[in-house]
């Protein structure tokens, strides 16, 4: 009776993992490419919330500096979130030959916070937001603008790792994989109308709109990108855009470590559940459920009885192939390589990954760059 109840839960949940995954496939090709040629250029605000970053800021505004745009239709204004290190100086070292970077320091703590006081000070008509340890292409800012057409208020980008020499072991190669697998979903549904996931590391919006909501509001989640957009989508304030190009994409930093790596995912996973759109919230649920289920069947199949193993094999072979080819697809887009061996080791490993740290997110403090983070438990 039990295997009954969870294989029909599996047979359920795998459903609407295929539907989802298709539906990631026609956003991706419903994609649309703008011309980065304008007729006008709208002024941009950069903000960039740092702390303790000097081993990365200076890379970082070298890049978001030396645009392809008018120097004088664009400015970046760094928000020092308290940093300990030497993140201040390097950018006012920066600041004797650029005028248009500035420096501002928060006295509340915090990335959101840091983010809400650069936006106050900004001159843009749009925000554009990057992290420190970030690096953007020559035309980032010109894809950005391209993509703000009438009524449009968000505008979401990809990001991917750099070229670290940490490249090639199983952790690496996991965590490259599993950041182009986001990448590519949130392209995906943002294309067919659906948004859910987006990257505050390669982010730009209306000013105007972000001051109609709000802000980012009373929500304790740090970091909650994803929120704001939630936020717009829910007073229908305008569309929202992804800008697949190769050139508009922004490279990141990788973690290094095993306990980085985890830490990092279980500070993502804790934003999940605080979504106003309850359809959104039902939407995740049901992914963590076919998750689950998948292993929970496993653990069923291979302790209890190995009849189970056939149905949770079509399953699992069936996510397997659905996986690779929209990572293909991702991974065709932004230039990015997808080492088959380690693609499927990757798909052993990423069921309980989703399963553990996803339930570890909504119970557990972290500490995140010297503080606490503390995950509203649901448990």
């Amino acid at each position: 009776m039990i295997e009954a109840i969870l294989l029909t839960l599996l047979a359920l949940t795998t459903l609407f993992y295929f539907f989802f995954l298709t539906r990631v496939h026609i956003g991706l090709c419903r994609l649309t490419q703008h011309s980065p040629r304008l007729q006008g250029y709208p002024f941009i605000s950069v903000i960039i919330a740092a702390r303790n970053e000097e081993t990365t800021i200076g890379q970082c505004l070298h890049s978001v500096l030396t645009q392809e745009y008018p120097i004088n239709r664009f400015e970046v204004i760094v928000v020092d979130d308290h940093s300990t290190d030497h993140t201040v100086q390097r950018v006012q070292d920066l600041q004797r030959g650029y005028s248009n970077l500035k420096l501002l320091h928060n006295n509340n703590s915090g990335k959101t916070s840091a983010i809400t006081l650069g936006i106050s000070k900004a001159r843009g008509e749009i925000i554009a937001t990057t992290d420190a340890d970030c690096t953007v292409t020559p035309q980032w800012l010109l894809r950005i603008a391209s993509h703000f057409r009438e009524g449009t208020v968000l505008v979401a980008g990809p990001v991917v790792y750099d070229n670290s020499p940490t490249r090639g072991s199983p952790l690496t190669d996991f965590d490259r994989i599993e950041l182009l697998g986001l990448v590519t979903v949130a392209a995906g549904l943002i294309g067919v109308g659906r948004p859910i996931i987006c990257n505050g590391a390669n982010l730009a919006y209306k000013k105007s709109t972000f001051l109609l909501v709000g802000g980012f509001g009373t929500s304790s989640v740090d970091n909650d990108d994803e929120l704001l957009m939630s936020r717009f989508l829910e007073k229908n304030l305008g569309t929202i855009d992804f800008m697949w190009e190769p050139d508009a994409l922004v490279t990141t930093k990788q973690m290094n470590t095993l306990r980085s790596f985890l830490f990092q995912r279980i500070r993502w996973a804790s934003k999940k559940g605080h979504y106003n759109d309850r359809t959104v919230f039902i939407e995740l649920t049901l992914l963590y459920f076919f998750f689950a289920s998948l292993f929970i069947n496993l653990l069923v199949g291979f302790l209890w009885d190995t009849m189970v193993l056939l149905p949770v094999g079509l399953a699992y072979g069936g996510k397997i192939i659905l996986d690779y080819f929209t990572l293909r697809l991702g991974a065709d887009l932004w230039k990015q390589h997808l080492p088959i061996p380690m693609f499927f080791l990757a798909e052993i490993f990423h069921v309980p990954y989703i399963v553990i740290v996803a339930c570890i997110a909504q119970c557990i403090s972290i500490r995140w760059k010297g503080r606490i983070k503390t995950c509203e438990s649901t448990c």
